[in-house]
């Protein structure tokens, strides 16, 4: 039997490990410690919410792997939205106000 859990959790560090190595030379140019800070904080709240939707999965015992991926989904989700798109505005307001 897979264990899905494992597989998720595997595929969110893979999946975020490559999106940082795909932006280190851009990062390294373009963006001030702030920024680099701000990314950061949005990675470890990436990671911060996979071991959460893992361990819901597992202390609620769900058995359902269809309801395991929605709890993580959903906690990923909500994650990067309030994490995400308030790193994203605040890089492209500063953008805008270097310009």
């Amino acid at each position: 039997m897979i264990n899905w859990t494992f597989v998720v959790v595997v595929s969110a560090i893979v999946a975020v490990i490559v999106e940082l190595v795909k932006k280190l030379p851009f990062l390294a140019k373009e963006w001030s410690s702030d920024d680099l800070r701000d990314m950061t904080i949005m990675l470890l709240a990436f990671g911060l919410s996979t071991v959460l939707a893992t361990f819901i999965g597992i202390s609620l015992e769900i058995c359902s792997t269809v309801a395991q991926g929605i709890s993580y989904s959903v906690i990923v989700w909500c994650t990067q939205k309030v994490v995400g798109q308030e790193v994203i505005h605040k890089a492209l307001k500063k953008r805008v106000e270097k310009s």
